[in-house]
């Protein structure tokens, strides 16, 4: 325990050097003049079961196995008797809940082996392959057989299928000859310019929105089974992107056009919605692998800078209830908004190499995301606030990569894992990472290969001068990354290596509204964690499937009930006083020294990180129900002062995160 040396920075200043870095292409691609190919990404990605959580990861991906992921086709009723399982149920014209389901398991059932999810993601192939027609199309017809297919929902599909076919490689011919026959149906429904509109629903609106999706699936067909129809390919991508919404020139402009506050409902639509802007933050990068224009990577830099500069959260995600929000900390965000910028920002690193995309997906992998769901993940919050009174599969399946054309490995979103995998040059290579990463300062390397090779590790831009590596058991020495993509190279001789790493930590304070602070330290963000109670009632079911009986006649009855039997809906209200500002100075650290971490690692004190400080209560009303913006700080007392325990965002349920100041003294 002991008072901290803290460094004061501006709020969301770790994303300042965003705007440092240059935009330029790196120089191992080369320009694209006549868009017949695709360029290189910098990094190649692993396929998916290749790399594994372990640890305290591994407990991690068992519980969400244990939990709603195992459950969803049992009796999540979406899911259970969505169109994509031959049922009759959806809660919109989407037809996403199932695709959403697939594409986030099928990852998650191999990097765990497990049986239960595995047999249900074969059970939807099956179906999915038997529901091919002759046009090329597949899946469920619509539900107004008057308004054209839509496609998107087919895209969240593809994605899935892609992960099963890099990792069950006996299927791969059957669903990659499906996606090849669908790519054909497509380029004719483009060609035709029958895709619908916005004015015959809004499913076509997020169709035109999330056009990148279909990109992103039409680059690995390009990369990996290409079958001799490259230009077809690439011809539909572009036709995707010019058809589609351009977020380069009609959003993601700072002249007027960007919007700097919290958008008004009136101002609402599919440009401003959270998860449509997390996903579209991949848009432009995509695009460079077909023009090679520096134009795309300048707007994907500007893109992650004004969305951060004027909706960011301390947690690291951007505040989107559902449209975007403005910096007020009361403001939440929807969870699957954080997933999908997630996996954006891992796509856009390995394609652009940008190390602070990467320290920002540890932000929001970190703390944003465990926060909004319990820690047994048997449930999840919608929106998620600062001040409140699929994630983890992919994240994992991206935390490796491989560089120098396929000969090199990549350790670029840190934690514990283990990876089995042959280098382009025949080396295979075989790595277990053992940490308690974010918990802990110190990652422990051990490494078995056939040949030599080059390892790299990302070294997060927080790191401090202190952190060290050291080699087979030599002396630790300095860190010496690479100033560009501040990788640490380590030399892996033929045999087995071992690497340890430590990194250097201290407690930044980050100043924002009205003077108030945001704590972090290394990845993680802290807030004062609030007791509260929590009340227990019958889960009103979704109205939706009430628009569809005249649609879908034969939709069960117990799908139709006004409350959900299978679930239950938490109030947590607070106990203890909320409108409270913190004495700064008294900030003090605590670490217990663990060698392993709990198996529910985000409840509540699970974490052997902590924080105390002085507190008091402070004049600080309420807004619509919610803490108003903080009241500008330094603030007056209104009682005496009380100690407050501060505890890594994720581990709280109820918090205050950005936190208005008072000076009380020692």
């Amino acid at each position: 325990m002991r008072l901290l040396d803290i460094a004061r920075r501006p709020l969301l200043a770790w994303l300042g050097p965003l705007s440092l870095l240059t935009s330029s292409v790196p120089s191992t691609h080369a320009a694209n003049p006549d868009n017949s190919t695709l360029l290189d990404p910098l990094y190649t990605r692993l396929p998916t079961g290749a790399v594994k959580p372990y640890g305290w990861a591994l407990n991690m991906a068992q519980v969400q196995a244990n939990g709603l992921a195992s459950q969803q086709p049992i009796w999540f009723s979406y899911v259970r008797d969505s169109v994509w399982f031959g049922g009759m149920l959806e809660y919109s014209e989407m037809q996403e809940a199932a695709p959403y389901w697939y594409n986030g398991w099928v990852g998650l059932a191999y990097q765990l082996q497990n049986e239960t999810l595995l047999n249900y993601t074969q059970t939807f192939l099956d179906y999915v392959l038997d529901s091919q027609e002759s046009s090329g199309n597949f899946g469920p017809p619509p539900f107004n057989t008057s308004l054209p297919v839509l496609l998107w929902p087919r895209y969240m599909i593809m994605l899935g299928l892609i992960q099963h076919a890099e990792a069950d490689p006996s299927q791969a011919t059957a669903i990659n000859d499906l996606m090849h026959n669908f790519v054909s149906y497509a380029a004719e429904r483009f060609a035709a310019g029958d895709l619908g509109t916005e004015d015959l629903g809004e499913q076509y609106g997020y169709q035109q929105v999330r056009w990148e999706e279909l990109v992103l699936v039409l680059q690995w067909l390009y990369d990996n089974d290409p079958r001799g129809e490259e230009q077809q390919l690439i011809s539909l991508m572009q036709a995707a992107r010019a058809q589609g919404y351009s977020w380069k020139d009609d959003f993601y402009v700072d002249n007027g056009t960007f919007p700097r506050e919290a958008v008004s409902a009136a101002d609402s639509g599919m440009h401003n919605h959270g998860v449509n802007v997390g996903e579209s933050l991949k848009s432009e990068a995509l695009a460079w692998r077909m023009t090679g224009e520096q134009s795309d990577i300048d707007s994907t830099y500007d893109r992650i800078d004004m969305l951060w500069q004027y909706h960011g959260r301390p947690q690291g995600i951007f505040g989107t209830d559902e449209h975007l929000a403005g910096l007020g900390p009361s403001r939440g965000s929807e969870y699957c908004t954080s997933v999908e910028t997630m996996f954006s920002l891992e796509l856009i690193y390995a394609i652009l190499g940008n190390p602070e995309w990467a320290d920002l997906t540890e932000k929001i992998t970190y703390n944003s995301l465990p926060a909004q769901s319990t820690p047994d993940w048997w449930g999840h919050q919608y929106l998620q606030q600062t001040n409140q009174i699929w994630g983890w599969p992919k994240f994992w399946a991206n935390s490796f990569l491989l560089a120098d054309n396929g000969t090199s490995l990549v350790h670029a979103f840190l934690g514990p894992a283990t990876v089995s995998t042959t280098l382009a040059n025949g080396t295979t290579a075989d790595v277990t990472v053992d940490t308690l990463y974010p918990f802990g300062s110190t990652l422990s390397y051990n490494i078995t290969a056939s040949a030599p090779f080059t390892f790299y590790i990302r070294i997060p831009s927080w790191a401090q001068n202190a952190s060290s590596i050291s080699v087979n058991g030599a002396a630790a020495s300095p860190l010496s990354q690479d100033a560009s993509s501040t990788l640490q190279s380590v030399y892996v001789g033929a045999g087995e290596t071992t690497v340890e790493l430590y990194l250097e930590m201290q407690t930044e304070i980050e100043e924002g509204l009205n003077g108030s602070i945001a704590i972090h330290r290394g990845p993680l963000f802290y807030a004062v964690d609030l007791a509260y109670n929590d009340t227990e009632t019958a889960a009103l079911r979704s109205t939706g499937p009430l628009d569809f009986l005249e649609t879908l006649p034969n939709v069960p009855a117990s799908d139709l009930t006004q409350y959900d039997n299978n679930t239950h809906d938490h109030t947590w209200l607070p106990t203890a006083p909320w409108n409270i500002a913190i004495d700064p100075s008294t900030l003090t650290f605590h670490e217990e020294s663990v060698d392993e971490l709990p198996y529910y690692v985000w409840d509540t004190g699970a974490q052997p990180q902590s924080m105390t400080a002085l507190a008091c209560e402070i004049d600080w009303p309420v807004a619509s129900g919610d803490a108003d913006w903080p009241p500008q700080s330094p603030n007056a007392c209104l009682g005496d002062a009380f100690n407050v325990t501060l505890r890594p965002f994720g581990g709280t349920r109820l918090r205050i995160g950005q936190l208005p100041t008072v000076s009380i003294g020692s």
